[in-house]
């Protein structure tokens, strides 16, 4: 089943899976994703 985000979604389950398993600092994950530090710690 497809989906659907809201428009104002800035991360969606597969961005957060990565960022979880991911070992980089939160402000690489940051900048990788467009994102805040302060979503990439949430």
């Amino acid at each position: 089943m497809k989906q659907n985000y809201h428009m104002n979604a800035n991360t969606n389950s597969h961005s957060r899976a990565i960022i979880h398993r991911a070992k980089a600092s939160n402000t690489t994950l940051a900048h990788r994703f467009g994102v805040s530090t302060k979503t990439i710690a949430k």
